[in-house]
């Protein structure tokens, strides 16, 4: 039998979604490859603002779902405590993952910085695979 906490749906928030570039995965790519273990540890990974990772009960290297709020993509990736976080504004480092939430403004150039996106809590996933974004 189900529990009731089952049938609850888990805490959700919206954000603002801003990706980033960094040296350790840009290293990480050129010794391991974009397609090995060790590059999906750097990549797949958002940063939150302890008041919404606290929003959404979520727990350091845990997974959540991102779904950007305009096209629907979503992606699993890990959670963690950003240490200048902001409320309101999610941290992603450029890569398959957060180029799979990335939408075209209205002169059809690339939005990385400025992307609406909900976040929910998730159980019984994985991380999104490379192969599965590409």
């Amino acid at each position: 039998m189900k529990s009731f906490g089952t049938f609850l749906a888990k805490p959700e928030i919206d954000l603002v979604l801003v990706t980033y570039r960094d040296n350790f995965q840009k290293r990480a790519s050129e010794e391991h490859g974009k397609f090995s273990d060790r590059y999906r540890e750097l990549s797949a990974i958002i940063y939150l603002d302890e008041s919404d990772f606290a929003a959404i009960d979520a727990t350091e290297g845990k997974l959540v779902k991102v779904t950007n709020r305009n096209t629907g993509a979503s992606i699993v990736v890990i959670v963690k405590k950003s240490e200048n976080g902001h409320k309101g504004i999610g941290f992603m480092l450029n890569s398959p993952w957060s180029n799979r939430l990335i939408e075209m403004d209205v002169d059809g150039m690339p939005n990385f910085k400025h992307m609406h996106v909900k976040i929910v809590r998730v159980d019984g996933e994985e991380v999104c695979g490379i192969s599965e974004l590409v």
